[in-house]
């Protein structure tokens, strides 16, 4: 993370490589703030440079008062929270790029601070685990106005993109180290924190737990279940909960309905759901955050083995209720359909969301910037579409019309895991609405799309995203 400082008066300091001057898009573009004395020198440079103030714009001055970064805000009547993170990333990367690492920046005029700190962190990332050398990040950054309040938006950004980060981490690495046991090892981690407590059942508690559809995925995998729990108690004087349920699947091959190989070499991102929730949870503890939050993941790898289970065969769940599997590609609802059950049955929660890179289908239908949003209860659907709204992780309600369910109708079980073609991300959220008890109110993000994009969008980088941390902490803070 980078170091913070901050002044009212902008004044040369010592270590700042770069001041970050913001631009209103114009004629003839203006500052946002009118704090510097060599304004017209500067403006002379761009507008030879034919610098025009378009959001993330940006061009190097070199001044009396050293080097200058202008940055394009857009038009002044357009300017909204995500445009100012966007604006904000773009800088990012382009004093990355110049391998700066210690900036001022004038913040004077810029009302969304919350916002202009996520933008200039969302970007300030690599996963190096892997490489030789090190990519340049930013590691101090000096903002001059916004107020007595800016230390506190700093610090609520910084505690955000520690659970973004996590959540980045988790998804970048490799299938091969980022097992069910390793991601029950990252939840003890975090339940060492205060308020903080888990619970993480084997595989035999869970065969105990009759959880026969989770069971049912695990059978081709030399990795054993694990059945994940962290319960976060941010008010101990309210009984309110909110679960947060993360598919789990840290490597799918398809099963024996394989994928084809130009499809797989991302499915170490189908964990990404468990990924969010995780770093949901370590973003509620950055922030103290005053609500009760749980967990619940249920992590297996869909590998390929002599016992892998098959087209065709029936399994029962937790519930109950009987599967035909029709496509052992639809794994992670089965998955997510024990953990519900078990949500429902042990842990009393006042509401729960589910979280899961789903179904290509919800790719097709709203692209990578988009997740598909189905709940079964109006009041959660609007808190979570006000969230996408505030955090620009944007959701997409889908209908769940009650006719669909009879494409699920199996003639030798209870239902079926997949239907027909057509509307696949609308009935993966019904499948996983039969799991949910009447009156539980429940929603579901199918995060396949923004998870893991193959080009960046927006302030997203290419790659993992850590979509969904900042949408599901907002959602909470409203309740």
């Amino acid at each position: 993370m980078m170091q913070f400082s901050h002044s009212d008066h902008w004044s040369p300091k010592k270590g700042v490589e770069v001041l970050v001057v913001p631009f209103w898009e114009e004629k003839s573009p203006k500052p946002v703030a009118r704090a510097l004395e060599i304004e017209k020198e500067l403006t002379k440079q761009l507008n030879a440079l034919n610098f025009s103030g378009a959001l993330g714009k940006s061009e190097f001055c070199h001044t009396s008062e050293g080097i200058i970064l202008a940055l394009g805000m857009g038009k002044k009547e357009e300017l909204t929270s995500d445009r100012i993170r966007e604006a904000m990333a773009k800088a990012c990367l382009a004093l990355r790029a110049k391998k700066m690492r210690h900036l001022a920046l004038i913040a004077t005029g810029i009302k969304d601070l919350d916002a202009l700190c996520e933008g200039l962190l969302f970007r300030n990332y690599v996963f190096e685990r892997f490489k030789r050398s090190s990519e340049p990040l930013l590691e101090s950054v000096h903002i001059v106005g916004g107020g007595a309040h800016t230390r506190k938006h700093f610090n609520r950004a910084e505690a955000l993109m520690e659970g973004v980060y996590l959540t980045r981490d988790l998804i970048n690495d490799n299938a091969e180290h980022v097992t069910p046991s390793y991601l029950a090892d990252i939840a003890k981690r975090l339940g060492k924190e205060p308020k903080t407590k888990v619970k993480i059942l084997t595989k035999r508690a869970i065969e105990k737990e009759k959880m026969g559809l989770f069971l049912a995925v695990n059978q081709g995998s030399s990795l054993e279940p694990r059945l994940i729990i962290i319960e976060y108690t941010g008010n101990s004087r309210s009984k309110d909960k909110t679960v947060l349920v993360g598919k789990g699947v840290t490597y799918d091959t398809g099963g024996l309905s394989l994928k084809p190989s130009t499809s797989m070499d991302t499915m170490k991102a189908d964990m990404s759901g468990s990924a969010c929730v995780l770093g949901a949870l370590r973003a509620a503890q950055a922030l103290n955050l005053k609500k009760n939050i749980t967990v619940v993941i249920a992590s297996t790898d869909n590998a390929i083995g002599s016992k892998s289970y098959r087209p065709g065969d029936v399994f029962t769940g937790m519930s109950g209720k009987s599967v035909e599997v029709m496509n052992t590609d639809a794994e992670g609802r089965l998955t997510l359909a024990d953990a519900l059950t078990y949500t429902q049955k042990h842990l009393s929660p006042s509401r729960i969301v589910d979280v899961a890179t789903l179904t290509g289908a919800c790719v097709v239908g709203l692209g990578e910037g988009v997740c598909g949003l189905m709940s079964n209860d109006k009041e959660m659907e609007s808190g979570l579409v006000k969230a996408s709204d505030s955090t620009g992780e944007k959701a997409w309600p889908l209908p769940l019309p009650p006719e669909y369910r009879a494409i699920l109708d199996s003639p030798i079980a209870d239902m079926r895991n997949v239907g027909v073609r057509w509307g696949g991300a609308i009935t993966a959220g019904i499948f996983l609405q039969e799991f949910v008890d009447e009156g539980m109110p429940w929603a579901h993000l199918d995060i396949a799309g923004p998870a893991f994009p193959d080009q960046s969008f927006r302030y997203f980088p290419k790659g993992a995203t850590g979509f969904g941390v900042r949408l599901l902490i907002d959602f909470v803070e409203r309740l």
